[in-house]
């Protein structure tokens, strides 16, 4: 038992940071130049986001199923799982949060009379949050000693989707349910945050 709990959460992970960093080089070389769409569709988003109506809450949930299910079927299923045995798991995570997201979709569309926009504050810290995962989050590659061909682009790379997902959430119509949505990119974040405080 000793033995166990001297082991650290570095002494578990199995790939080293550059093999991970590798990761998103070859995802995002692979999939150019369709980042041209992901990054249009984000800022369309953002816009959306802005204008405050029920359509416009549509497609950014629309876009952020798109999202989840992009980065887990592309980024995950074809190039994390080469390097940790249980990238699976995190694959069908991927999959849960984007049928939620569909589900309150539905349930959105169907209450639409019923809108009602989050109070200005909540609004303000989700928009930041959501511009941050969009306009800042790839960028903080160029303070790093990476190359820029790994940039974690939102929709490719996992932590942007749930950063965004949080702040996007937090902009929509003020009902309860919607904080279901976060759990999932509050989980996976955490499991990110291990992840780095390992390398």
């Amino acid at each position: 038992m000793s033995e166990w709990i001297s082991y650290s959460l570095h002494d578990l992970l199995i790939f080293s940071p550059e093999s991970y960093f590798r990761l998103f080089e070859r995802a995002n070389l692979a999939f150019w130049p369709f980042q041209l769409v992901i990054i249009a569709i984000a800022l369309l988003m953002l816009y959306l986001t802005m204008v405050r109506t029920v359509r416009g809450q549509l497609f950014i949930l629309a876009g952020l199923v798109f999202f989840w299910l992009l980065s887990g079927w592309w980024f995950i299923d074809h190039y994390y799982t080469q390097i940790n045995t249980i990238a699976d798991w995190y694959l069908w995570l991927f999959t849960t949060e984007a049928v939620l997201l569909m589900i309150y979709a539905v349930f959105a569309h169907r209450n639409r009379s019923h809108y009602s926009s989050p109070g200005d504050a909540m609004f303000g810290v989700g928009l930041g949050i959501a511009v941050y995962s969009v306009l800042i989050h790839p960028f903080l590659i160029l303070l790093s000693d990476r190359s820029w061909r790994g940039s974690e682009l939102i929709a490719i790379a996992p932590d942007p989707v749930a950063i965004g997902t949080i702040g996007f959430v937090l902009t929509m119509n003020a009902s309860k349910s919607r904080y279901g949505l976060l759990v999932i990119p509050v989980l996976w974040l955490l499991v990110s945050v291990a992840t780095y405080s390992t390398f």
